[in-house]
């Protein structure tokens, strides 16, 4: 398996080409993403400082979010969240994900903050990282206070985005740009 996954990476072409153009699409669409849901849930976190607002706002309108990002963007282009223990299952990873999370953020690696570029034959794909900070701790750190606690695991049961301390690699936001 080692060998095959290895084999396909070598064939994808892995580089960072500063004047690539899908590089540029593929960020775009990444901070079109980061800067609507960061700006909402800022907003969640500063109206209710239990974090229970945030929680309603993540669970009713982060998809949806992400979804209605992804209609203005053009049709050869997406963008997702993932990480390697997500809270909800419509983020999960693919192999591509997981090879980055662990090849380039994993045991021993540097928590380098810049976005990841891979270049495949027909696509670009984006990996901008997302760090813990403070505030991401409530409801996602090692000590979640019980309302909120009991609040995420009624939205998410299969919830695994926990555990988390400061600094700690969260997950990324994923954009893909297939070339024509």
């Amino acid at each position: 398996m080692r060998y095959v996954l290895l084999f396909s990476l070598l064939t994808l072409g892995i580089y960072a080409n500063e004047n690539n153009i899908h590089k540029d699409e593929a960020i775009k669409a990444i901070n079109a993403l980061g800067k609507v849901l960061k700006n909402d849930l800022q907003k969640y976190m500063q109206q209710d400082s239990s974090g229970l607002a945030a929680v309603g706002f993540c669970t009713a309108e982060a998809q949806k979010i992400t979804n209605n990002v992804n209609k203005k963007l053009p049709a050869n282009i997406s963008v997702r969240r993932t990480s390697s223990k997500v809270r909800n299952t419509e983020n999960k990873k693919d192999s591509l994900d997981k090879w980055v999370m662990l090849s380039q953020y994993g045991d021993g690696k540097a928590n380098h903050k810049t976005t990841f570029i891979v270049e495949g034959e027909d696509f670009t794909r984006a990996y901008k990282p997302l760090f813990a900070d403070k505030v991401c701790l409530k409801c996602h750190g090692q000590n979640i206070a019980d309302p909120l606690k009991k609040a995420i695991d009624a939205a998410y049961p299969e919830d695994k985005a926990v555990g988390y301390k400061e600094g700690d690699l969260r997950g990324f936001i994923v954009s893909e740009v297939e070339h024509p």
